[in-house]
């Protein structure tokens, strides 16, 4: 029997391309080569799946124009007088393209504390075993950014604090939840988020983007969409209405804040009387 010396090697190419097969074998007597694709023995010429085939009964094979169907194992017994000796399988992947094309990028998402949300991607391309999602996370202050893989589950502070929840880290779309249905214990940029894409052909990385859970003062989490506290001294009282009424007169403005409190386009007393009505406990202007 033969003695293989060189194992057909697995690879991928793009369709259309040129696919090269090889394998050597040594003997003491005449030596007959045959190759196989799925098991079954292919000959010289169309394929049948738009490619063609040279060299089937050589130790080169030869697939001109590859096509998507051509993905699969391919094999060559090599056969003497004495018996016939099988090679190890060539796993061959013909994919339309080098790597997943995304059509669809995720983009930042603010959430209130207990607010959830999901950051969605979406790609085209192909390969026997389709495409693969995998969303990747990095520290805020990481500059390059660092890029590890997410899982289902907690996402944990140093100290070892569950800061969120993260479901489908493995699918087009993953979610983001407060840990036990609460809220968030922080509020700030969590983290920079991507989601690679691949395929047997290439990997795709999205652009990154953030995760940003905001404050509960935020309006847009019904909080105060203004700050009584003009003269900046942690209390909203009768001393950020003397300091409004200072400013509006024309004295010294020591915390730069904007004098036109009710947002008219006019600075005069009309801003003082939204202040009074603020710190007694009305709404915003």
């Amino acid at each position: 029997m033969a003695n293989v010396t060189q194992q057909p090697q697995s690879g991928s190419v793009i369709a259309g391309q040129t696919v090269v097969l090889s394998t050597a074998a040594s003997a003491d007597r005449a030596i007959s080569y045959l190759w196989t694709f799925a098991g079954s023995p292919l000959a010289d010429g169309p394929s049948g799946n738009g490619s063609n085939i040279s060299g089937a009964t050589t130790p080169t094979l030869t697939l001109t124009n590859a096509q998507l169907n051509d993905s699969g194992r391919y094999a060559c017994t090599i056969s003497t007088a004495c018996g016939a000796t099988l090679t190890n399988d060539a796993a061959l992947t013909v994919c339309e393209a080098a790597a997943p094309v995304l059509s669809l990028q995720p983009f930042s998402q603010s959430v209130c504390p207990a607010g959830s949300t999901t950051f969605s991607v979406d790609a085209t391309g192909s390969g026997p075993t389709g495409l693969r999602f995998q969303w990747q996370f990095s520290d805020i202050a990481a500059q390059p950014p660092e890029w590890f893989d997410l899982f289902d589950g907690g996402i944990y502070s140093q100290s070892g604090d569950i800061l969120a929840v993260i479901a489908d880290t493995y699918l087009p779309t993953t979610s983001f939840f407060p840990p036990d249905g609460t809220t968030y214990p922080v509020s700030g940029d969590l983290l920079r988020l991507r989601c690679v894409v691949s395929s047997d052909c290439g990997s795709t990385a999205s652009n990154a983007v953030v995760f940003t859970i905001l404050d509960p003062s935020d309006p847009s989490c019904g909080g105060l969409a203004c700050d009584p506290d003009v003269n900046q001294d942690g209390n909203s009282d009768q001393g950020d209405i003397d300091y409004l009424i200072n400013v509006v007169a024309g004295g010294e403005n020591t915390t730069n804040i904007d004098p036109d409190f009710n947002r008219d386009g006019n600075v005069d007393q009309g801003d003082v009387d939204a202040l009074i009505n603020v710190v007694a406990g009305g709404a915003c202007p």
